[in-house]
């Protein structure tokens, strides 16, 4: 899962555990030998479950853990579906330890077959589509077959920057009904099309926010943004399962064959109705499955036609 993620206070902790099914909080401290090793023992061998730590050697770190009765580092908290499940406290803590408590955890929700799984799943692909290397999105769909005109194409791509990926399974702006001034967020907005023109149509005194979870699609729809000088468009990195935006803020919701990547629909919705505002309304494009997709349908192949 990368290097651990430093934790500053209880907000921080609540929001990034909540979004993965499993997760497991180091608390440490700089003048505690033990927990240093501990430290760099997880870091460099904890590949399976994503590991935040506190550093107990600051006030900010030593005030959460006072709030969380943190006694002394070295101390892991393991979180199963965002509540606290287990503490190892003590000197006697070892890696081999946190990992014994990892595995059965993860036996018991059913192994990797769950929400990291799914987001890591697609944040790979998504991440070499955005880096135009192999291992992305198989099909491209041209902008044309969705809905748009080559007007609306040669707008999203100004600048030179490469905003159309063919990701896309319609075109939610062609139902969407948008107004000057208005504020638009984009859930999942790749590399900007859609958010792009959803910025034109809602002119300077609207803005458009667009939210993906993959950082280098964020880096680039940012750079795409700059060349295009689309000025009332901005991107944020997040989950859309738990969005970065503050309560009752948007009018319309936009999104494009997004949320049926997320292992958690209800909790997505959940995060839509929270962001509008009253008499907000959202515009979706996406796939549904009425039954049961064989297997010889779910290959790259296949999803490729």
């Amino acid at each position: 899962m990368g290097e651990a993620v430093d934790l500053v206070d209880k907000e921080g902790l609540d929001s990034h555990v909540k979004k993965h099914s499993l997760a497991v909080v180091l608390f440490h401290a700089s003048w505690n030998k033990e927990s240093q090793a501990l430290l760099g023992e997880l870091s460099a061998s904890l590949d399976v479950v994503p590991l935040f730590k506190v550093d107990m050697g600051d006030d900010d770190g030593q005030e959460l853990a006072d709030e969380l009765e943190v006694n002394e580092p070295p101390c892991v908290l393991v979180y199963l579906f965002g509540c606290k499940a287990k503490v190892m406290e003590g000197k006697a803590i070892t890696a081999a330890a946190v990992h014994t408590l990892v595995a059965s955890l993860l036996e018991q929700c059913g192994g990797l077959d769950d929400a990291n799984s799914v987001h890591r799943t697609v944040q790979t692909s998504y991440a070499n589509t955005a880096k135009g290397e192999t291992g992305g999105i198989a099909a491209f769909i041209s902008a044309d077959r969705l809905g748009y005109s080559e007007e609306e194409r040669e707008f999203a791509m100004a600048g030179g920057g490469v905003s159309d990926l063919g990701l896309g399974c319609g075109n939610p702006l062609s139902f969407a009904a948008l107004q000057a001034g208005e504020t638009v967020l984009d859930l999942g907005s790749g590399a900007g099309f859609d958010a792009f023109l959803a910025g034109r149509a809602v002119g300077p005194a609207g803005r458009v926010i667009g939210v993906d979870m993959t950082p280098e699609m964020v880096a680039k729809a940012r750079d795409n943004a700059q060349a295009g000088g689309h000025t009332n468009v901005e991107f944020r990195q997040g989950m859309i399962e738990d969005l970065p935006v503050e309560d009752g803020t948007v009018d319309v919701i936009i999104s494009n064959c997004v949320i049926n990547l997320s292992p958690d629909k209800q909790q997505v919705y959940g995060e839509m109705m929270r962001v509008l505002r009253p008499g907000g309304r959202m515009a979706v494009n996406d796939v549904v499955a009425t039954a049961e997709v064989p297997n010889y349908l779910r290959t790259e192949e296949a999803l490729a036609c």
